[in-house]
């Protein structure tokens, strides 16, 4: 064969070749892809582990790895193509003189898939501006952190134990930053700064939306905080269990306006919190209920170690004090001045209108009334007029039992008696003979002072009688005896 039929044999089957190539191309699905242990790549690259290394139990490893580069490698590629992507296998850089290279590669702060977006390398699976989150090691924990906007200490870490915020602001000096745990024990929120602040809880309430706000109304509830038991069905609801509130009360404008908070606990038989405590704008606190005017308004009774202000029906409100050293069987441990009052008079074993003081023993028992004002102003020492059965007297002072005067006391027996202003006071108008240190004298005229003498060997009973004679002289006369003295008849003696 020579060479021009060569020529046409080579020429013609590269034609037949070519055609049956085109002819392939428009109908194999497959072409322009390539495919790594399958036949049908269904992208331009697709990777298939082979059958034995795609079974579960098995250890190989499988994957795609890119080009396993230095940062500073990276940086080294003078024109990168959009969408190229390597692993970064360091962060750490000298920045050159080229800003356009240094800013490039600036978002690789740390070991990962890169992909160049046209501008600069960004970490794979996200965008240029939302690279947020990191990892990092603490003692064998990783810990995913939210990295901060600047370089300031501003962060924000989660871990299995707790979530973690750890904020900075440009206030006071730069110097207000704060820390707050969210964990299962809680969260706790800690504030540093130099005016000695510390940290806050802001409940802000509105009308209308967050696009729209509008002002709060007189009535509205500003803020609430609820404690909750869990119920035992999973379905069920328990409800509120305690509540704080705090109510917009008075309004003049945006910043002229008054507020009440109130806390609200929950009993057995009650299907919400309520008011325990209340707190009005004028400061005034209620407990049981809304303070009507007072500092301090309770509804019930109050106890402060040992001392108990509180209301038992008729018998009035009390106020008690207790010494709980006083354990002696004569000893009061406690005493209680009652407002008593009779609802039922026809009930016996009722009590009289008036403050009457009660002592009670150590284990309680009742020591019984020692002392009564009564409701018209008489004072009354002893326990006789307590109770209804017995009418009240209308004597200012009523003693039930026996009496004493500290400055009547002196020597011997005397007369009280009243002074013409209603004074009590002693008299010496009976003297016994033990009283002999006092003579007669114009500031005891008229005493009598009785002793006895040894009259014939006979002792014999004589009064003697403060008078004065002729000569204006104060003299003691008997009534027995000589000079100075009563005859024995009855009758003075010439003595006067």
């Amino acid at each position: 064969m020579n060479k021009t039929t060569i020529k046409i044999s080579v020429l013609a089957f590269l034609g037949f070749m070519t055609y049956g190539y085109a002819q392939q191309q428009q109908q194999d699905p497959y072409k322009g892809k390539v495919g790594i242990n399958t036949v049908t790549p269904s992208a331009t690259m697709d990777v298939q582990p082979n059958s034995d290394n795609a079974r579960v139990e098995s250890k190989t490893n499988e994957g795609i790895i890119a080009p396993k580069l230095s940062k500073t490698r990276i940086a080294n590629i003078e024109t990168p193509v959009e969408g190229t992507l390597v692993y970064a296998t360091d962060a750490t850089y000298s920045a050159g003189s080229d800003a356009t290279v240094n800013n490039r590669v600036a978002k690789i702060t740390e070991k990962g898939y890169y992909f160049y977006n046209g501008t600069e390398w960004v970490k794979a699976g996200s965008d240029a501006t939302d690279q947020l989150w990191a990892q990092r090691d603490n003692g064998g924990v990783t810990e995913t952190y939210l990295k901060p906007a600047e370089n300031d200490g501003t962060s924000f870490t989660y871990k299995k134990s707790e979530v973690e915020i750890t904020s900075k602001d440009s206030g006071y000096n730069n110097t207000n930053q704060g820390l707050s745990n969210f964990s299962g024990y809680g969260i706790s929120s800690r504030r540093y700064n130099n005016i000695g602040y510390g940290p806050a809880l802001s409940l802000v309430a509105g009308r209308g939306s967050i696009a729209t706000p509008e002002a709060s109304q007189v009535g509205d509830t500003l803020g609430r905080i609820y404690f909750n038991p869990t119920p035992s069905v999973s379905t069920a609801n328990a409800g509120y269990g305690v509540s704080i509130v705090s109510k917009l009360v008075e309004k003049q404008n945006d910043t002229s306006y008054a507020t009440s908070l109130e806390i609200g606990v929950r009993n057995i038989g009650e299907s919400y919190p309520v008011g325990a405590i209340h707190i009005s704008p004028n400061r005034n606190v209620g407990i049981g209920k809304i303070a009507d005017g007072f500092r301090l308004d309770v509804h019930g009774g109050v106890r402060s170690h040992g001392i108990e202000i509180k209301s038992q029906g008729n018998i009035g409100p009390s106020f008690s004090i207790r010494n709980d050293s006083k354990d002696k069987p004569h000893q009061a441990n406690k005493w209680v001045l009652y407002n008593m009052t009779d609802a039922d008079p026809n009930t016996p074993g009722g009590y009289n209108d008036g403050l009457v003081f009660w002592s009670y023993n150590s284990d309680d028992s009742a020591g019984g009334p020692k002392l009564m004002l009564t409701d018209s102003g008489s004072l009354i020492v002893g326990a006789k007029y307590t109770y209804i059965n017995t009418s009240l007297p209308t004597e200012k002072l009523v003693v039930d039992g026996n009496a004493k005067i500290q400055s009547l006391s002196g020597t011997g027996d005397r007369v009280v008696v009243a002074d013409q202003d209603g004074v009590l006071k002693t008299s010496q108008f009976v003297m016994k003979a033990t009283d002999t240190t006092d003579g007669c004298s114009a500031s005891n005229a008229g005493a009598i002072h009785y002793k006895e003498i040894d009259k014939g060997g006979k002792m014999v009973g004589v009064f003697g009688f403060c008078t004065r004679d002729t000569q204006g002289n104060y003299k003691w006369a008997y009534n027995m005896g000589g000079a100075n003295m009563l005859d024995g008849t009855g009758a003075f003696g010439s003595g006067l």
